[in-house]
């Protein structure tokens, strides 16, 4: 059957298969290997492992880039940070005279070219009512990424918790289903919740997640005011996983409880990780360690009949197509990123070479993944150091092989920067002055962006 339905610019036909809608949650900060599924020692995701289950579960997804604005980005144009241009997202502007104040002041916003079409604008064209909810300040309207959400509210739950950002979906979707309607709907949901944060992390127990109920003694131990530091972030970083999955629990059995859940394909992805000093660093955004870009990825199809784990070395920028094509609709030529489809008909998936980067502050690392080769290259572009990891004998990248393996090495730096020119000669980056208040600069100091 084909649904019908009326776009921005007039009545439009769909190729949507019974209407199936689209429900996208991306989950900020969370690390892969963190997750129950993943063999995690603490019980931090029984939802999203039952979640797993019942849909095309990718062990090993990497994100483009070790921070949201670019990553989120990736996801949504299927394209490469080096060709979209946003690297930094905010940056203070250079005064001679205000060296280091920051008040209301002037700043360089870089911003998505809307030269560049993304899965959203897609959507509604095709006639899909297009809905997004973020609790990531990075994420703007000003910055472009907003492009083809008719509703887009990045203000109400700004860095607020997941209770939030679910409460107005939901109001959002009793607005929907309240009025007959032949459109599918397109909802993207970003939480924000296991983002580390400077005024709380570390801090046990948290002021804003209590222990998961009946996991009590997984999160909450006697001792734990004597333990590491970095043991103890890790603890306060699980019990907000946790505090996620509950609050995911709650809206997708809502979603499956209106009928919802087995009438649209749901998606679920995370923007990066986070490191807690197993190599000497703290956050995100400073490496391309796998802590920081393998992330988990998952698509439950309507009724959840396809089901698997799929094992092959796949990108956040395949989500794009993967989607288009499951509904039926043409991938945009400019879209770089390889549909999923077979894997989700149970098909084998033929996997793709993979680019990441992080150029935040002072940082310039590059990433190619080879699945042909089985090994992950990282480069730094300011000094020429390289790492070489073994992508499935090695996820927790403890042996550098680039001295052992100096040819393959060489070979993929040679590829890397030949594929970096080619990319970088077709940015189209653009940034602009704006300003910023002092709450908001206060709220990316905390959240280390500034």
């Amino acid at each position: 059957m084909l649904a019908t339905g009326c776009g921005p610019s007039g009545p439009k036909t769909t190729v949507v298969p019974d209407g199936t809608s689209v429900v996208f949650l991306t989950i900020d900060t969370l690390r892969q290997d963190h997750l129950g599924r993943s063999g995690h020692r603490r019980n931090t995701t029984p939802y999203l492992d039952r979640l797993a289950a019942e849909s095309v579960y990718f062990t090993h997804a990497f994100a483009q880039s070790s921070w949201t604005l670019p990553s989120m980005l990736s996801m949504f144009s299927s394209l490469e940070p080096a060709i979209f241009g946003v690297t930094r997202g905010v940056a203070p502007l250079d005064k001679p005279d205000k060296a280091g104040k920051l008040g209301v002041e002037e700043v360089v916003l870089e911003y998505f070219s809307n030269e560049y079409t993304t899965l959203t604008e897609v959507l509604n064209e095709a006639g899909f009512v297009t809905a997004g909810f973020s609790t990531n300040g990075h994420l703007r309207v000003e910055q472009g990424f907003a492009q083809g959400f008719a509703v887009f509210d990045q203000v109400t739950c700004t860095w607020e918790k997941a209770e939030c950002v679910f409460e107005i979906a939901s109001d959002w979707l009793d607005e929907y289903v309240a009025v007959p309607r032949d459109r599918p709907f397109f909802l993207w949901i970003h939480l924000f919740d296991p983002h580390f944060d400077e005024r709380h992390d570390g801090d046990l127990p948290s002021p804003l997640y209590t222990p998961a109920r009946g996991d009590e003694e997984l999160f909450a131990r006697p001792d734990e005011t004597s333990l590491p530091l970095e043991e103890r972030t890790r603890i306060a970083y699980d019990r907000k996983i946790r505090h996620t999955d509950d609050q995911i629990a709650l809206f997708v059995e809502d979603l499956r409880e209106r009928g919802l859940l087995d009438g649209s394909l749901f998606v679920v992805a995370a923007d990066h990780g986070e490191e807690f000093n197993e190599k000497g660093r703290w956050g995100h955004s400073k490496s391309l360690e796998n802590t920081l870009v393998r992330v988990p990825l998952l698509f439950r199809t309507p009724g959840g009949t396809a089901q698997a784990v799929v094992d092959a070395p796949v990108s956040n920028m395949d989500i794009a197509p993967t989607v288009l094509e499951f509904l039926g609709f043409d991938v945009p030529d400019a879209m770089r990123g390889t549909s999923l489809l077979s894997a989700l008909r149970g098909e084998p998936l033929e996997p793709k070479v993979g680019y990441g980067e992080t150029r935040r502050f002072e940082f310039d690392y590059r990433f190619r993944i080879d699945p042909a080769r089985n090994r992950k290259l990282v480069l730094d572009m300011h000094s020429g150091t390289r790492s070489l990891y073994s992508i499935t004998d090695d996820p927790s990248e403890k042996t550098d092989l680039a001295a052992i393996e100096s040819h393959t090495a060489d070979a993929m730096e040679r590829e890397l920067r030949d594929e970096i020119v080619e990319m970088e000669s077709r940015s189209a980056s653009h940034t602009r002055r704006d300003s910023l208040s002092a709450e908001e600069i206060q709220h990316l100091r905390d959240l280390g962006y500034l």
